[in-house]
């Protein structure tokens, strides 16, 4: 049982009593936990697009430019297919 699952079932439990505070309490908190999965994915994604741009910068440039501009055109025009 994961923590999401957890989460859901007490504020199943907590929704019925029907009372107005602890179901806006409810929502609050599922925003509250629904920012903080997407912050936690922003940094990811910016941790590994630094990995990644510190990679290759790392990496020697092609002496001919060209041809990695028509390797990646031929691999479109393979996918096309």
């Amino acid at each position: 049982m994961t923590e999401d699952d957890l989460d859901a079932d007490m504020d199943a439990y907590w929704a019925k009593s029907g009372n107005p505070e602890i179901l806006a309490k409810i929502e609050q908190q599922k925003e509250e936990r629904k920012k903080k999965k997407q912050e936690a994915a922003q940094r990811k994604l910016d941790e590994e697009m630094a990995a990644y741009m510190e990679q290759k910068k790392a990496e020697p440039v092609a002496e001919n430019p060209d041809s990695t501009t028509a390797a990646a055109e031929e691999k479109k025009e393979e996918n096309k297919k």
